[in-house]
């Protein structure tokens, strides 16, 4: 079987291997999941600041959102960060970034008491997020300096969209509330 029939076998192997390539990829295609406008709201009627004697009486704060993949040591996605300040006259921001359906986030908002940016602070979340997670739930403050210096967790959680809670709280002998929303933009 020398000749045309020969190159016919290698042309018809060459697309099964192209067939295969192609499939494969297309399945890897319908898994990935669409990118969604998200609203976000942050508000509050009791700042983490308004009665210590040596504060601004303004909250300066940060919002880091990661991507949660599995139970991965370190987080490997910062989806969303911004900065912000409320003050007795300006207690509601609204926001706009992209989320994944059925994806899993976590977040952390920070009372910012340093010049410190979230390009000094994200790497030590990405790492330690889970130690930072269990010294806020236990108001461990020493275990929360130890990997942020003076930054302050007021809220820190896990979420999937669509997400609403509110958080009131003492942090610091100052009392706080605060509420954050993600839902879907329609």
């Amino acid at each position: 079987m020398n000749g045309p029939n020969r190159i016919n076998g290698k042309l018809f192997g060459k697309y099964i291997v192209l067939l295969i390539v192609l499939i494969s990829s297309l399945s890897g295609m319908a898994q990935t999941a669409v990118l969604r406008q998200v609203q976000l709201t942050v508000s509050s009627t009791d700042l983490s600041e308004d009665m210590s004697l040596s504060s601004t009486k303004n909250d300066e704060l940060l919002l880091l959102i990661y991507k949660v993949e599995n139970d991965s040591a370190v987080l490997k996605e910062l989806v969303y960060d911004t900065a912000f300040v409320f003050d007795k006259d300006h207690k509601v921001i609204q926001l706009e970034w992209l989320g994944q359906e059925n994806s899993k986030y976590l977040y952390f908002l920070l009372e910012m008491d340093s010049d410190k940016t979230s390009v000094q602070l994200d790497p030590a979340l990405r790492v330690y997020y889970k130690e930072v997670l269990a010294a806020f739930n236990k108001r461990d403050y020493t275990g929360i300096e130890k990997y942020l210096g003076d930054e302050d967790v007021l809220v820190a959680n896990y979420f999937t969209i669509p997400y609403e809670h509110v958080y009131k709280g003492v942090y610091k002998a100052d009392k706080y509330h605060y509420s954050l929303s993600f839902i879907w933009k329609k």
